[in-house]
Order: structure tokens, then sequence, then C-alpha cells
């Protein structure tokens, strides 16, 4: 085989037989094969020497070979997204050898890298020979899709549901980890969007990571207090789980979260519980529409869901704060003075312009962009709740990154740049304050295997 001339690829290098031996046998792929075996594969396989930068397939290409990296790391990519940076021991190729068709990624050398590669006739030969490693491969590819094809939690996006529950629990002390993870692994919704009801699990950051540390999102961490204690701030009240069900009805919802509650009571001890609703048309109590800036449906995905590629893809960040609202105080507002406050009309809430539109009032506040001015979306689900004593919103918001969160906040309590605070914060105050992470379908189904992996290199180191 000559891949010296192949673009993008250094030449062959002239590798002893005795450490092309070594190499191939330190690989876990091919750690079941005996020495003539191994000896047969070395003369199957060619060895390369890859440049920091060179490209080793390219997407869309038509590919003819399969690589195993000995040393170094190889970068895979998409269309400007970073999938995966794989180490010795890892392969790639195998898709377009599999299915004839065009790679499915581009490949590049992240620094020098040695790999092994077998064009397609002694790819085929290779597993006709050796069935053992053509099962590793076969195990290997399908856990590669499940982790690409990610699949959000559905409850996310519900819409039509009118009657809500939010739990949060701790870890009950010396828990089991596995037996957590069996347990959530299990708490999975119905795969629906609209009418019927919904789960939405979600983690605090330090269980999350005890529990899918090869799958945190950047920035996850717990939340910290906000504001100016004395005056306007947010308490922080982190716990380690939490979840939201949406329903049609109240007692449906009451049902599913009786029901979830016994099985996660085997592993955390329920801390805090509210019960909300959908008040009027889709209005927050003070009277005024609630999400009408949100993403639409179709946009919603993108400014909720981690994009595909990062560590966490597929999931959400969550922060949920519940927020007691002083009616008595804003109904004595005129009409005129409550829409300065929000930014927006009472009745068909039209957001104000110009200087009808205070720097201080609340959609100023917590309308956020990057610093090329481009809006950062974040996907809003709050509810109000409440009884004639204590009353207000549950606050849920979604985001593809966690510091929308914290960017949106400091502008309405008051630490951002330009020191304004938001004017609602005067007849509304947070009595909690937490962010978690809802991964998505695929990543709770593979939880109990996480944790069983999580376990054995802690029992190896």
């Amino acid at each position: 085989m000559d891949y010296a001339g192949l673009p993008g690829r250094s030449e062959a290098t002239l590798v002893s037989q005795d450490r092309k031996l070594a190499l191939l046998r330190g690989v876990p792929l091919f750690q079941g094969l005996d020495t003539a075996q191994v000896h047969r594969l070395a003369e199957l396989a060619a060895d390369v020497h890859a440049v920091d930068g060179q490209v080793l397939m390219r997407l869309g290409e038509i590919g003819d070979e399969f690589f195993v990296v000995i040393s170094g790391h190889v970068v895979i990519e998409r269309e400007g997204q970073r999938l995966a940076r794989l180490g010795p021991g890892d392969f790639l190729g195998e898709i377009a050898l599999i299915d004839g068709r065009p790679r499915t990624a581009t490949a590049t050398a992240d620094g020098e890298a040695d790999l092994v590669v077998l064009d397609h006739r002694n790819f085929d030969a290779l597993l006709d020979e050796f069935p053992g490693i053509g099962r590793q491969v076969a195990r290997t590819l399908v856990d590669r899709i499940r982790r690409t094809a990610t699949v959000p939690q559905f409850g996310i996006f519900a819409q039509g549901t009118n009657a809500h529950a939010f739990c949060e629990w701790d870890l009950r002390p010396g828990v089991d980890l596995l037996q957590a993870a069996s347990v959530l692994g299990r708490l999975r919704g119905p795969s629906v969007s609209a009418g019927g009801v919904n789960l939405v699990l979600a983690f605090g950051a330090d269980l999350w990571r005890a529990l899918a540390p090869g799958d945190v999102p950047a920035g996850i961490g717990p939340f910290q207090p906000i504001g100016r204690l004395g005056g306007h701030h947010a308490p922080a009240t982190q716990h380690d789980l939490w979840l939201w069900i949406n329903g049609s009805s109240q007692d449906v919802v009451f049902e599913h979260a009786r029901a979830a509650a016994a099985a996660i009571e085997t592993v955390a001890q329920l801390s805090n519980e509210q019960v909300a609703f959908v008040h009027r048309d889709s209005r927050d109590l003070t009277g005024f529409l609630d999400g009408t800036a949100n993403p639409t449906l179709l946009e919603a995905p993108m400014a909720a869901l981690v994009p595909d590629g990062q560590p966490g893809a597929g999931g959400s960040h969550v922060l949920a704060m519940r927020w007691v609202h002083d009616l008595d105080a804003f109904d004595a507002l005129s009409v005129s003075e409550q829409e300065r406050v929000i930014g927006r009309t009472k009745a068909e809430s039209v957001e104000l312009e110009g200087e009808a539109k205070p720097a201080t009032a609340h959609i100023a506040r917590v309308e956020i962009e990057d610093e090329t001015g481009v809006e950062l979306p974040i996907y809003r689900r709050s509810v109000p709740y409440g009884t004639v004593a204590e009353h207000g919103l549950y606050f849920v918001a979604f985001s593809a990154d966690r510091a929308r969160f914290e960017t949106m906040l400091g502008r309405m309590f008051g630490t951002d740049r330009d020191g304004q605070r938001d004017r609602l914060t005067d007849f509304s105050r947070p009595v909690s304050g937490a962010y978690y992470y809802a991964p998505p379908l695929n990543l709770l189904a593979d939880l109990p295997v996480s944790a069983i992996l999580e376990r054995n290199v802690a029992l190896t180191t």
C-alpha cells in the first residue's frame, strides 16, 4: 500500500518491526490477538506519521482507509464543529468503509500523530480473520451513533399544558452512585411534547459531574448569590435534583409527581416542591403577557440546547427561581406606570419604544446581546403559582450557554457595567435560585453505564 501520495499525509515512516508490533499490542482494539495474529495484522497495516494540521480524511470525500491512532491525537470536525478528539487506541474511518458512502466528517492531526492504516481490501481481510475485532468495531460504531444522535427531553418544549409541579431533592448522604444512576436513568417522560404529561429531569453540577464525568457541559456550576445583601438580591438555594412535571390537568400531574417522588425517594430527600398553573391567556399575575419575545418552537432548540460537538450536546442549562410578587404595590401604580416598569403595553403586549421605554424597564434589562450586538436568546417557560397569602412567578429558563443567565441576572440586579437595576425588582423578589443541567434522553439512558465506568476508574486509580 502506498500512502505517500495521498493529500495532507506525510510519507509512511520506517518504524522498526519490533516497535510496530509493540504499538499494535498496546491498542485496546487488538488486545485479544495472540502473537501470530499481531504479526499478521502488522503485515496488513501500513504505518503513517502525520504532522500537526495534516488532514487524514475530509468530509464528503470517498473513503478507502481505516485508521487506528497509535500515538498523538486526531480532531474530528463537521462543518466547523468539533465532534471529538481521538487519542491512542481510538479508530476512525470505519463508517465509509462499511457503507461505501462519502466521509461523514473531517479528521485532522492535532499535533504529530502516528497511526496504522488499512485500505478497504485489508480492512475486510482483518474482519474476516479476526471476528472479535469486527464485534468491537460494531460496538464502538453503535456507541458513536447513540452519542451523536442526541434526543432532548421533550418536556422542555411541551405546549398546551396548564398544570405544573416543580420538585427539588438533595442526594441522601452515603448513597451509592450506581444505585442513584439506575433510579434516575429510568425517569424519562413519554415521547410527546403537547397535551399529555411531560417530565424534565435536571441535575446540579456536582451530581452530574459525579454521574457522567465525560459529558459535563462547559460552564456548569452551582448558583451563586447575586446583588446586594440588605438590598435587591437573589439568594442561592442550590439542590442536587430538579424535576418539572407539566400536563393538561393538576390531578394527572399530581399522580405523576407522586410516582416520580416515590422512585427518587430511595436515593434522595425531597427539599422543596411548588405547584404552578397557567393564568388566563399565559399572563403573569401582574396582568402582563409572559414570554412574548420567546423564540418560536422552530428556534427554541437553538436557544435552549447545547450545540452538537460540545460536551453535554443536546442537553440544556436550566435556571429555576421562585419570585414572590407584591401585587398590592404593583396594582397601586397606574397602568401607564406599570407599562414603564415592564416595557410593554398591558393589553396587547406591544413593546414600548424610545423614551417611552426606560433603561430600567424589565424587558430592557433581560434582553442580552453579545459583543457584536447580536441578541442571545433564552427559552423561558415560567408559570405563576400561589395562594392568597403568597403568590408570584416560578421562573424557568433553558439556555445553550449558562453564561447568558449570569449576564441577564447581572443586568437585573445592578452588577452589570452600567449599574442599572430592573425596576420590576421593586415589586417582585426572588426567594430561591438554582442552576441545573437537563441532559438529553440518550445520556439519561446511559447513566448506569457511565456510573459503572466511573466506579471502575476509581477502583483502578
